[in-house]
Parts: structure tokens; sequence; C-alpha cells
């Protein structure tokens, strides 16, 4: 009984320790600045797109919860950036993408077969990235896809916001 109890509490304060320790299970950090000072915004916000196998002819999708992001971005006086200090794979491009999400009544979506993918070049200055979107950004939902984060059951991190 005492092991159980000691294995149970050395559990929780390793957990404790390393939630405190800003060891992150993402490569990378995305988030808005200002255009003008450069200063930061915020974060995106970051959520768990959960995957779903192929049926049929409908290809794979990944669901990500709620309707909208709580993140609203204004475009005209923002960009994008990422933090890549945390990544073991300097090689941002191939496994960033963003992507326009479609919604219904409870939940966003993606689909890599069939989802509007957006273009986007970056600047690498050290560990910060500064994305600058291809195309004008129309009003919807929105999320990067951190590829470095795929699950063994393919799930995903990404970071969503929304354009009004």
């Amino acid at each position: 009984m005492k092991q159980k109890f000691f294995t149970v509490v050395f559990t929780l304060v390793f957990v404790f320790v390393l939630s405190g320790s800003g060891i992150r299970t993402f490569g990378y950090s995305f988030g808005y600045y200002d255009l003008y000072t450069y200063a930061k915004k915020g974060d995106l916000e970051m959520m768990t797109a959960v995957y779903q196998k192929a049926k049929g002819k409908t290809p794979e999708k990944y669901t990500i919860a709620g309707t909208r992001s709580t993140i609203r971005i204004k475009m005209s006086d923002s960009f994008f950036g990422a933090d890549i200090s945390q990544s073991s794979n300097t090689d941002f491009s191939s496994n960033a993408e963003l992507y326009k999400l479609t919604s219904d009544a409870t939940n966003r979506y993606y689909s890599p077969a069939s989802s509007t993918k957006i273009s986007f070049t970056t600047k690498i200055g050290g560990s910060q990235v500064r994305i600058i979107i291809s195309s004008t950004l129309q009003s919807g939902e929105y999320a990067f896809i951190d590829k470095t984060t795929i699950t063994s059951t393919g799930n995903v991190t990404v970071w969503t916001f929304g354009i009004d």
C-alpha cells in the first residue's frame, strides 16, 4: 500500500515539475505581431485537431472543437510569426501549413485533400520566423498546422485564429 502511495506521489511530483519547466510537446509556437512596432500582440489559439480516417469517397479530415477561434485578427495592422526555438527540425516551411477551415454547428474542419491551403513564405531571424501570407485572407476561420506534432493516432497540434 505504501509503495503504491509513493508511486502516485512521485508521478504527480514528476508531472508537476515537468509542466512548470517549460518543456513543450510542440515544435513551434505561433503568434501575431503589430505590423508597425513588431511587438507581439499574442499567441494564436493552440488546439488539437482530431484525425478521422477516410471513409469511402469521403477524404480524411481533422476536427477542431468549437465553431470559432477565440483569437480574432485584424490583418491591416498585424502579421504572423513563429518561435522555432523548441524545435529540433530547422525546416519550418515543410513542417507548417496554413488552411482555411470549414465549420458546421459544432466544430471546424480541414482536409489536406480538399481544404484550401494558403501559401506563405518565411523570413527566418534566429529563433523567430516571420510568416508572409501570399494572398489576402478573407473572413473566416484558419489554422496553422504543426506537422512535427502528429501523434501515433494521427492527431496534430494546430494554432487557430479567425478573420472578421
